[in-house]
């Protein structure tokens, strides 16, 4: 009696993308289960209809192969997944290896059609995995020892049908297929390639550009997170320097760009902010020596500098009703408000509180132009 309490599964979801790694596995558990042989039909399964004398040597091995054959059949059936189509698919093929001549299943017969099925050896299938294998390219970002791994698969496949390459090829079509990224190792490593003192393996090939990933992963990284720290520590407010949103008035340029105004020095009055050309106290003082001996005439004389003296323009007015059309104008502000936005136009809606003159607290409900 066969004893199935030790049965661990390996799962298989019917696609073939899967197949090659799951094949490679199960025979490797069917080698220690010893039920290998069974499975590629290397012995030949008695049927249930066969006549065996368990008192013979011949009929004690012919009823061990009867039970490796359950087992075996018993592991397939088990490990297919049914939960998609694909599996269902691959459940059909091998539970249509049951009949009346193999009540408990035919191991061997299931493994070849799943084999025809998921790995088919035909020139329309060497042809596919030829140029599966051709047109195969590293992407951007991806993992290259996971790609040259699928590389060795296909490689493999097209060896079983008959159609083998040597490292050097195998080599020279994975750097053909790098990204830009990898520019500087395809030159180096190119190099090696023939060299019969220092041979370029495989392996080492992964090593090179393993090491190229890692650094480009990580400078990746850093500069995800500096735009991260960039973005999350942006301020959200109006500079009070120029009235625009973004940032302070302590990291204002235009402010920056007064600031280094205010660095020069004018020579003849000893003041910031201005040069000797441009001095004020200089030009009124030439102006004085240009008028006749101090005889100032008109209204020339009046204004100091003709035509360059500072005009104040005061005015007042007492209105009984203030309503919401009566406007008041502040040359002196940098921003200007009013409490009736009919004439406002190309406005974003804003909430923002406003300190006014007197101390009190207005708050802002849009900005725009007038």
């Amino acid at each position: 009696m066969t004893d199935f309490s030790a049965i661990r599964v390996l799962n298989f979801s019917g696609r073939k993308e899967e197949w090659p790694s799951w094949n490679e596995k199960f025979l490797a558990k069917a080698k220690r289960s010893g039920i290998k042989d069974v499975l590629l039909g290397k012995v030949e399964i008695p049927t249930s209809l066969d006549v065996i004398d368990e008192k013979t040597e011949e009929g004690k091995k012919l009823l061990r192969i009867a039970d490796l054959n359950e087992i075996a059949f018993t592991e397939l059936i088990l490990s297919i997944d049914v939960s998609n189509s694909n599996g269902k698919i691959a459940f059909g093929i091998v539970k249509s290896c049951k009949s009346k001549e193999f009540e408990d299943g035919n191991a061997a017969l299931a493994w070849d059609k799943l084999k025809k099925k998921y790995d088919p050896i035909s020139a329309p299938s060497l042809v596919k995995t030829e140029r599966m294998f051709r047109e195969s390219r590293l992407g951007k970002n991806e993992d290259p020892e996971v790609w040259i791994n699928n590389l060795e698969d296909l490689r493999i496949k097209l060896e079983t049908m008959g159609s083998a390459m040597t490292d050097d090829q195998f080599i020279v079509q994975v750097l053909n297929s790098l990204t830009s990224d990898y520019e500087l190792q395809m030159l180096l490593l190119e190099k090696q390639i023939g060299n019969k003192e220092k041979p370029l393996s495989i392996e080492e090939l992964k090593e090179e550009l393993n090491l190229q990933f890692e650094r480009l992963s990580t400078s990746q990284n850093d500069n995800l997170g500096e735009e991260s720290a960039l973005f999350t520590s942006q301020f959200k407010g109006k500079c009070r320097n120029c009235g625009k949103f973004g940032h302070k008035s302590a990291v204002c340029k235009s402010k920056q760009v007064k600031d280094e105004k205010s660095d020069v020095m004018c020579n003849y009055c000893k003041k910031s902010g201005h040069v000797k050309a441009n001095c004020f106290k200089l030009l009124r003082k030439n102006s004085g020596m240009n008028n006749s001996g101090g005889a100032q005439n008109g209204q020339n004389g009046q204004n100091g500098v003709g035509g360059t003296a500072d005009v104040v323009l005061s005015s007042m007015a007492k209105i009984e009703d203030f309503g919401n059309d009566i406007w008041i104008g502040d040359s002196g502000a940098s921003c200007h408000y009013c409490n009736n936005d009919a004439a406002l136009y190309d406005y974003t809606t804003i909430c923002e509180d406003i300190t006014v003159g007197n101390s009190n607290v207005m708050t802002a409900m849009k900005m725009g132009k007038l």
